[in-house]
């Protein structure tokens, strides 16, 4: 091999050696702009998700008393669960922007479902299972979102930071009755 070639060959790979670390350069560089915006989005999708669950929450309570066929106690729930219908319905707004296709999908039947709940009692037409039915699709959204957001992963890590696997599972393992009997010092 003359000395022309050798100097030929180093040079390339002088020259593959650059390319390689600018591009290892670059990656690293989007992926760290990449990351506070993740991070943003995350808190964003949390804060989202969890105004739903609270919203829903009292949806449901206001759709219970609207459903009792007496009709007693309707005045205040209907003006509140009227003032709620708007909130949901700018919550699923958001929600197509930023949340997981899947999450959206089932808050917007969320939302729609509540709306023709209203819809229906202002028509007179008690549907007193409804409450159930929104507490099951709530329910959905609930389990839709911790899994697109990745909570119980999130949740793990911290437990194991802090717990132990068996410390937990034998609090989950405790019933209403060891609780009450440990309180009135019962072995």
């Amino acid at each position: 091999m003359t000395e022309g070639m050798q100097t030929v060959i180093v040079s390339i790979a002088g020259t593959v050696a650059t390319l390689i670390a600018s591009a290892l350069g670059l990656y690293f560089t989007a992926r760290a702009r990449a990351a506070p915006l993740r991070q943003l989005l995350y808190a964003k999708q949390l804060e989202l998700v969890t105004e739903v669950m609270e919203l829903i929450g009292k949806v449901r309570t206001y759709s219970i008393l609207l459903a009792d066929p007496s009709r007693e106690f309707s005045e205040r729930p209907r003006q509140d669960l009227g003032e709620a219908v708007p909130k949901l319905s700018r919550l699923t707004d958001v929600a197509a922007a930023i949340l997981p296709t899947e999450v959206y999908v089932e808050v917007n039947r969320l939302q729609s479902s509540v709306t023709s709940f209203l819809v229906a009692s202002d028509q007179g037409q008690v549907d007193e299972v409804f409450p159930k039915e929104l507490g099951a699709q709530a329910a959905k959204v609930a389990l839709l979102a911790r899994s697109s957001l990745g909570i119980d992963e999130l949740s793990e890590e911290s437990l194991k930071l802090f717990g132990s696997t068996k410390e937990r599972q034998r609090l989950a393992d405790l019933t209403a009755e060891d609780l009450r009997s440990s309180v009135n010092g019962e072995t």
